[in-house]
């Protein structure tokens, strides 16, 4: 309980200190913007290249693990996607997108990593690095896709196709995990410079992503605070208590009916990991797009309070003593 306290309690203090700093020094939207721009296009891109770059390739190398992880993301993205947009939404399918991210993305690199790795040793961390590498880069690469779709009205299919890949060939956070990538696959060690210098601002991601978010809290609601919104519950029914359910069907059903047989830690990280709360990722998507972000911010910040009790109780239940 204590691990898990030690990993939870620290973000949800930096989203209350932003929350202070957004009150007592009055950010505006502007500033917002500003702070998420950063964690974006700098901090965020350096953390996907490190975990790509850094990552020990043969640890990682689990595809029954990688395959129904994946499962599980999409299932949970699929039924967000089938969720009613929200109201008076212009471009449905990228009000739809950030709504299913919401609801399907959990904070496996800030909130994961620590904890998998406290509770069950190397196979947590390879399993929550794993997690990372799936819902950062690829879950986050495939709603940047669905968002540049929706945005691309108008014209032939030929030109859409065209913006969406000149979009996602220019976001940072496409490119930094394929550069890393990339690479890892020349065997070198990164120069101990350029290490370090990803590593700085890799270690600024979390706390400026959180810290962004209660300020944006604090904004007057003409500016982004509104009412809570209809889609509020279901979103958190989605990832707090349907996404671990669909983890641990998935690994503990449906693996072993297929005669596949992991280590149980596998299975156990896989249902801790998808039932953390939602993590930054469709709140900086929200902002860098313009989109309300509302619903997510409120999401992240809910799931993370009631995910203390559900983790501890579900470590409580599945981790080995």
């Amino acid at each position: 309980m204590l691990i898990i306290l030690t990993a939870i309690l620290p973000i949800f203090a930096l989203i209350g200190a932003g929350c202070l700093f957004g009150r007592w020094r009055r950010v505006g939207p502007a500033g917002i913007a500003m702070l998420n721009d950063f964690t974006v296009w700098l901090a965020l891109p350096a953390l996907l290249f490190r975990v790509l770059a850094e990552g020990d390739w043969a640890e990682l190398n689990r595809p029954s693990f990688v395959l129904v992880f994946s499962a599980g993301l999409a299932i949970i993205f699929v039924a967000g996607l089938l969720l009613p947009p929200p109201k008076g939404a212009e471009t449905p399918l990228v009000d739809r997108s950030l709504v299913a991210l919401t609801a399907s993305y959990p904070n496996a690199g800030f909130i994961g990593i620590p904890l998998a790795q406290g509770l069950l040793g190397p196979i947590g961390l390879a399993a929550a690095v794993i997690g990372s590498i799936l819902t950062v880069s690829v879950q986050f690469a495939l709603s940047l896709l669905l968002v540049e779709i929706g945005l691309a009205r108008g014209g032939s299919l030929r030109e859409s196709a065209g913006k969406v890949i000149r979009a996602l060939s220019r976001n940072p956070l496409v490119v930094s995990p394929i550069a890393g990538g990339l690479w890892a696959a020349t065997g070198q060690p990164l120069p101990e410079m350029i290490a370090r210098f990803v590593d700085l601002l890799a270690a600024a991601a979390s706390p400026c992503a959180l810290v962004t978010i209660g300020a944006f809290l604090m904004l007057p609601r003409q500016t982004g605070g509104g009412e809570p919104t209809p889609l509020l519950v279901p979103t958190l029914l989605l990832k707090l208590v349907a996404q671990p359910v669909a983890m641990a069907a998935g690994f503990f059903w449906l693996l072993p009916a297929l005669g596949v047989v992991l280590p149980p830690q596998w299975g156990i990280a896989a249902v801790l990991l998808g039932a953390l709360p939602t993590g930054t990722g469709p709140f900086m998507l929200a902002e860098l797009y313009g989109r309300d972000a509302a619903l997510a911010s409120r999401v992240i910040l809910l799931s993370t309070i009631l995910s203390v009790v559900s983790l501890m109780g579900l470590a409580v239940l599945l981790v080995p003593r």
